[in-house]
């Protein structure tokens, strides 16, 4: 029986002048088919039962990751594995990465 487990990284890449921070998901499952991770960031596409899910979840981060100049990328291996990488741009001399002003976090 093959264990199932999730792997979470954090790395720095730099690609000339830019600095950039990616977050790498891996999860040992079944991995993800060509055809489906073609559909992945569609909004409510799932595959899942009707009453288990919206399909808005990839979706909605996607555009998120977009909005902050990012990029969201998908590997997997049918039956091996999958990946989802996010790659954000560190802001420089504390500017905003992004055309608006970043919004302090509330405490929770």
């Amino acid at each position: 029986m093959r264990k199932e487990a999730i792997v979470i990284l954090a790395s720095r890449l730099a690609c000339g002048r830019h600095v950039w921070v990616r977050t790498t998901v891996e999860d040992r499952g079944t991995g993800i088919s060509p055809d489906m991770r073609e559909r992945l960031f569609e909004p409510f596409f799932t595959t899942k039962k009707p009453d288990k899910g919206t399909g808005l979840g990839l979706s909605i981060s996607y555009r998120i990751v977009k909005d902050h100049g990012g990029e969201l990328h998908v590997e997997s291996e049918p039956g091996q594995w999958t990946r989802l990488h996010v790659d954000l741009p560190v802001a420089e001399d504390g500017a905003s990465a992004t055309s608006s002003e970043a919004e302090p976090a509330n405490d929770l």
